[in-house]
């Protein structure tokens, strides 16, 4: 009987382990499976040591916690009518899920940042757009749909994209202004002195 009573005490102690087990294998799965999500802060606090050379903070995200995430970044840019690519390289800062962007990339040109966390089938990607003045003109993240808000993966043609619209973008304000217009200036001032010589 001692023996018997033994046995049906170590087969619950089992059952109870195992649906202990499942329980924590049931909570952990959806906090695994939650969806990242990606955010970049600009401009940087030029009054904080730490960030003030940066480009762009990058920050990642567990639903509503900031939390550190694999991250891959690339730049990919239109120069004097050439295709480039860079990878880039972020760098954590001691805020977890904070991570600092420093320019690489060639000052010409236009350029697209796409910025991945999570992984490139089931993250989310943030596309930073760079006009020709070397301003950020827009920041996205491509979204599944309107009933899944969270990322998708980017393709090509979403860079492309984004590429041709901060190429076609209006200059930000205090910007330089463009070679056409400075050009232009002297040949109104020339103009004008044709037009008093021949008066």
């Amino acid at each position: 009987m001692r023996h018997t009573a033994t046995t049906h005490i170590a087969a619950r102690s089992i059952r109870r382990s195992l649906g202990t087990l499942a329980l924590l294998a049931a909570t952990a799965a959806p906090l695994h499976a939650k969806p990242a999500w990606i955010s970049i802060e600009l401009p940087v606090n030029p009054m904080n040591p730490a960030t003030r050379d940066a480009f762009l903070l990058v920050h990642t995200w567990r639903h509503q916690q900031m939390t550190p995430i694999d991250l891959t970044a690339r730049a990919v840019g239109l120069v004097d009518g050439r295709r480039r690519t860079l990878d880039l390289t972020l760098t954590p800062t001691a805020t977890p899920g904070e991570y600092i962007l420093r320019r690489t990339w060639a000052p010409q040109g236009t350029w697209v940042l796409a910025l991945t966390a999570g992984g490139r089938d089931d993250g989310a990607t943030a596309l930073v757009g760079i006009g020709p003045d070397g301003q950020v003109r827009s920041v996205s993240v491509p979204r599944r749909s309107a009933a899944e808000p969270w990322g998708r993966p980017v393709t090509d043609g979403d860079i492309n994209a984004v590429l041709q619209a901060v190429a076609l973008a209006p200059e930000a304000p205090g910007a330089p202004r463009s070679a056409a217009l400075l050009a232009a200036i002297p040949l109104a001032a020339g103009a004008v002195l044709v037009r008093r010589r021949q008066r």
